[in-house]
């Protein structure tokens, strides 16, 4: 079982710890309610306050020890109607202690033990730094933690004031927690006042997913501590917060399509999802972003662009693909067309294998041509990278390569060790290629750093310390995918290998080996849906648990994150042919 192997290894700790300051800040109580903070212009003031109601969660609960009896709905995590800037600056180290809580599990594998099902929420810790009413960790992505199962996501939250809390801030931060190395994502919120010395008790609560394995609601009060002041990296998260916000495109409301484009029919982009089961969904249009509501099991959540989703398979294009698209652009050596024999010295049918038949699922190696990921022995249940490699070379050939596609997500994870061998072979100065495509791809393609972190291989003792995994264990926001889609359907400024990211789209006669699902194809780490009327593919990224990402011919932009694993396709496609027609 997947979670009793991951209790057996290593339990250094790993988590930081507040770092060593070069300044402090002054957290006294301010004499007004808009101090001179010292911040840039572009953190505030947001506007003129007005008679603010009372907080759907009083001071006098988070004042008080509880246990709390249920989830909150999520309004609760939203400044009331007229609050003020807040009346504290919190610059400085955070740590949550939940304690114990109550749960409810609605679904889990027969897999997943009790043990499984109940574990405790770890410590959240971070450094953060504030932007007028913003409040900001300065590492965001995903953070290691010393905890059995799970790890941290830390995301932007917010800081305000309200007289009902008696001259106190306060504060609601987003968090998300990640199982150690399955890319599900559980989605919190937590709140808690602050006086610019001492913290209230801290309401906590966990009621969204991402994840087809296991779906549960957790809450419960704790504890926080502040420590004041930051290091040399707060004023470049800020920086980069502003730059990043003032970067993103306009967001309407996801009802607002059919009033801006009167020919959309919204309830048929509605068609065969389940909606509860549905974490986020947008369509871009130029440079609006029609973005619906994030749905959490008590309210939609108050942090809607910046949610913390899994990619589980579209790590594929993301990582491998557009990872590869960049280097052919960069280097003279031709990334796709090298051996396995050459970069990982893989012998017998395996040596003759190329990068780019792992990247379109065209090895010749398989158990039967109908094969799916859950039937590669030995290989989800290795985390170091030989045990991987060997699971994979262990699969027979079958057919020649290139000749057919049979999807392994195995094959992703030795591409992305491949590609490190070849950055290592080019002498180029950053061998590792999950970092690499951070600062190749993903940094011009404006995604956020929350996509900077990747599940890796265990070596030596350590935890995703390794090799990326390649096929999963990445991590976006709706602005994020938003930025990684609009960046391909522009070309790849310049960054991407122009053949080659046309291949990946499907704008050229290059549409992969046959492959026995429907009238798809694949090829570079992307698939391809036939459209009616035209001779013409478009491309979509998949993911397991119910991901869908499509590039349209049109230029559009779509994605919808859902754990129901279902993929509408055609029904979507016939709505953005109705604000753009999608054949030329």
């Amino acid at each position: 079982m997947l979670f009793i192997l991951l209790s057996a290894c290593s339990s250094a700790p790993v988590t930081d710890s507040p770092p060593a300051v070069d300044s402090t800040t002054d957290t006294a109580p301010p004499d007004t309610n808009t101090p001179d903070t010292g911040q840039p212009e572009a953190c505030g003031p947001e506007g003129s306050p007005g008679a603010a109601s009372p907080p759907l969660l009083s001071a006098a609960a988070l004042l008080a020890d509880a246990a709390p009896d249920a989830p909150l709905d999520s309004a609760a995590f939203v400044a009331a109607d007229g609050a003020d800037d807040p009346l504290h600056t919190l610059e400085g180290w955070l740590t949550i202690t939940p304690g114990a809580g109550a749960r409810t599990v609605y679904h889990a594998e027969y897999w997943l033990t009790e043990d499984d099902q109940q574990a405790p929420l770890p410590e959240i810790s971070g450094e953060f730094v504030q932007c007028g009413r913003d409040l900001l960790p300065t590492a965001r992505g995903r953070q290691l933690t010393d905890d059995a199962y799970w790890d941290i996501l830390l995301s932007p939250g917010r800081i305000w004031s309200n007289p009902h809390d008696a001259g106190r801030s306060r504060v609601a931060l987003p968090f998300a927690l990640s199982l150690k190395s399955v890319n599900c994502v559980f989605n919190g919120m937590l709140t808690f006042l602050y006086d610019g010395t001492t913290t209230s008790q801290v309401r906590w609560q966990v009621t969204q997913e991402t994840c087809h394995l296991m779906k549960l609601d957790a809450w419960g009060q704790g504890a926080a501590t502040v420590v004041p002041g930051v290091g040399a990296a707060a004023e470049v998260a800020r920086s980069d917060f502003i730059a990043e916000r003032a970067a993103r495109p306009e967001v309407r409301p996801f009802a607002q399509l059919a009033v801006d484009h009167p020919g959309v029919d919204l309830s048929a982009l509605d068609a065969g999802l389940s909606l509860p089961d549905l974490s986020a969904r947008g369509l871009l249009v130029d440079d609006v972003l029609y973005l619906d509501t994030c749905r959490t099991r008590h309210g939609d959540h108050p942090f809607c662009a910046d949610l913390i989703l899994p990619s589980f398979s579209l790590a594929k294009t993301a990582y491998t693909s557009l990872g590869l698209a960049a280097m052919a652009q960069e280097f003279d050596a031709d990334p796709y067309a090298r051996t396995l024999s050459e970069l990982l010295g893989a012998d017998g049918s395996w040596g003759a294998v190329t990068v780019e038949n792992l990247l379109d699922m065209s090895t010749g190696h398989y158990l039967v041509d109908t094969q799916a990921d859950p039937d590669v022995p030995g290989f989800y249940g290795s985390l170091d990278l030989a045990g991987r490699l060997d699971a994979t070379f262990a699969l027979p050939q079958r057919s020649a390569p290139g000749e057919r596609v049979v999807y392994l997500t195995p094959n992703s994870q030795v591409a992305a060790a491949a590609m490190d061998a070849h950055l290592a072979d080019v002498g180029a100065s950053e061998t590792d290629s999950f970092a690499y495509v951070v600062d190749r791809v993903l940094r011009p393609a404006g995604v956020t750093p929350d996509s900077f972190q990747s599940l890796r291989t265990w070596e030596d003792g350590g935890q995703n310390n390794g090799t990326g995994f390649g096929g999963y264990g990445m991590w976006f926001t709706p602005h994020g995918i938003t930025a990684l889609g609009a960046f391909m359907q522009r070309g790849g400024d310049g960054v991407l290998h122009p053949e080659r990211l046309a291949e990946t789209l499907f704008q050229t006669d290059d549409y992969g080996a046959q492959m026995s699902y429907y009238s798809y194809r694949y090829n570079n780490g992307m698939w391809g849906y036939p459209i009616t009327g035209c001779d013409q593919r478009v491309p979509i990224l998949f993911g397991i648990s119910g991901i869908t990402v499509l590039l349209a011919p049109n230029g559009l932009v779509y994605f919808a994150f859902t754990d129901s694993q279902s993929y509408p396709v055609s029904s979507v496609l016939t709505q953005l042919d109705a604000i753009r027609p999608l054949c030329e």
